[in-house]
């Protein structure tokens, strides 16, 4: 829980500062300098492990602990990104992974594979450096994460997909090799309340964390300014 809440004062920290250097930013050289791009690239998934009591039934489990332990996994993102001026923007994106969830506690284990699909939404802040051509930032910004079995046949009987919602922050670098293209470096983060696939007996109430370090290319659309 300690853990959780750091995170959450992070994020409202961080969102403080990038409203503060927006609103700061004259609207005449927002507009002359908007831009927006779109990126692809490859990413990992690793869920730290997760100790909690169950209890969102009361009377049924109440009391019982359970641990989560995730297995690493690997996945795509597409993302879009949209430059208000050349130090802050909205930034959007979709990520599909897969891994495996291993429950063990005083229950009996158990196992779930599931996909997982992450939307999020944040808020990107450039941090000004004198290199024109990379553009390091930092993010952070809510999302939710669509867990959903797969037809492995050994999943827990009566798992099934489950939302959660998320607190999300992050950093990276984007390095432009031409006027439209270029690389980008990611690593982000989100916080969340641990799956239980709708069944009670895997139900802990304890919050997680999932990274996703990243590697991948980015176009910038049709009607993109430079920062000159």
């Amino acid at each position: 829980m300690r853990n959780s809440n750091r995170f959450r004062w992070f994020f409202v920290l961080l969102v403080c500062f990038i409203s503060v250097a927006y609103w700061s930013v004259p609207s005449t050289y927002a507009q002359e300098s908007s831009s927006s791009q779109i990126d692809f690239g490859f990413a990992r998934s690793m869920q730290a492990s997760s100790t909690g009591e169950s209890g969102e039934i009361p009377g049924i489990i109440e009391g019982q602990t359970v641990t989560d332990n995730a297995t690493r996994g690997g996945g795509i993102r597409l993302g879009y990104t949209y430059l208000f001026n050349s130090k802050v923007g909205l930034d959007a994106g979709l990520e599909t992974s897969r891994y495996t969830h291993n429950y063990s506690g005083d229950i009996d284990s158990a196992f779930v594979e599931s996909s997982l699909r992450e939307f999020t939404g944040n808020f990107i802040f450039r941090i000004p450096v004198h290199l024109s051509r990379v553009h390091p930032y930092v993010l952070a910004g809510a999302g939710a994460m669509e867990f959903s079995p797969t037809d492995n046949p050994n999943n827990l009987e009566g798992a099934d997909s489950q939302l959660r919602s998320a607190l999300t922050y992050g950093g990276g670098i984007d390095f432009d090799i031409s006027k439209r293209v270029g690389i980008r470096a990611e690593y982000r983060g989100a916080t969340f309340r641990v799956p239980s696939f709708n069944v009670p007996e895997l139900s802990t109430n304890a919050e997680t964390h999932i990274s996703h370090p990243s590697i991948g290319i980015y176009f910038k659309l049709p009607g993109y300014r430079s920062e000159s």
